[in-house]
């Protein structure tokens, strides 16, 4: 049965109100697509509509069909906002161009297919070049991957004309959008810390943890503190940043499951937003 947002909204404000964002005022923005379903849709313009934040559209390549704009149209009406109340993200997950000209190029084509460009609040182009697996063999002690969809960015950014929008940059971090279920019962992965630098990731890697212990992440943290040529932002790039160093430098905590993770988000999301602020200075 197909309900109305106000409807939806009386039914779930017992289960809404306590939630964590509005708890804590946190500036959530809902994300719908095309392809979602309507009681989907229908949070999605309870939320926007009891907030007042907009929303965010998410297109995905296989949404570029001759009838996108008709269809964005629809899903606009059916939230209650338009356009300039929206942000807008064109969304490649993995499937990124080894040739940043050619993902420039597909970015391009996509941006040239939207209806309204100039009419949307933010306009966003998004992918994951991070690898599905990182073998040993290729990244004992150390080796590289690069930011394919950073570097596709840059040459997006290169082929605009003069006066057409320049959208901005968004990716997966230090993650592909892909996991497998695995139990980490099962499981004794190996030491290791994804570092983000100019156009790749470094990533540096020790020997299993459960067998081999915590400890040697020290030594990793050293592979990227102390790397020829140089490669680290020094401790006070980031939070990311300043626990490597103390890791590795300063007897500092070896961690948990979850610390590398975050030590490696927060480097690279510091490190993203300053490369898109440097490259859209220019």
């Amino acid at each position: 049965m197909r309900v109305t947002s106000d409807e939806y909204f009386q039914k779930n404000t017992n289960n809404q109100r306590p939630i964590w964002v509005r708890a804590n005022d946190a500036n959530a923005i809902p994300v719908v697509g095309l392809d979602r379903d309507a009681d989907y849709i229908v949070a999605v313009a309870a939320i926007a509509a009891v907030d007042g934040k907009g929303a965010c559209i998410r297109l995905v390549v296989d949404d570029f069909t001759p009838d996108l704009s008709t269809r964005i149209a629809a899903l606009l009406g059916q939230i209650g906002l338009g356009t300039h109340a929206c942000d807008l993200i064109i969304d490649c997950a993995e499937d990124v161009a080894s040739s940043a000209t050619a993902q420039g190029l597909v970015w391009k084509a996509l941006l040239d297919q939207l209806p309204a460009m100039n009419e949307w609040r933010s306009l966003t182009v998004a992918a994951a070049a991070f690898p599905a697996a990182l073998p040993a063999a290729a990244y004992r002690p150390h080796g590289t991957s690069p930011r394919s969809d950073w570097l596709g960015y840059k040459a997006l950014i290169r082929m605009l004309p003069k006066g057409y929008r320049k959208p901005t940059f968004s990716d997966y971090a230090v993650a592909h959008p892909r996991t497998e279920l695995m139990d980490p019962r099962m499981l004794d992965p190996n030491a290791k810390i994804k570092y983000t630098i100019d156009d790749a990731w470094f990533i540096a890697m020790g020997v299993q943890v459960k067998k081999f212990g915590r400890a040697q992440y020290a030594d990793v943290c050293r592979i990227i503190t102390h790397a020829t040529p140089p490669i680290f932002y020094g401790a006070a790039f980031s939070y990311g940043d300043e626990y490597i160093d103390e890791c590795a430098n300063r007897g500092g905590s070896t961690g948990g499951a979850s610390t590398w993770p975050t030590v490696a988000s927060n480097h690279h999301i510091t490190k993203v937003v300053s490369d898109v602020a440097s490259l859209n200075a220019v």
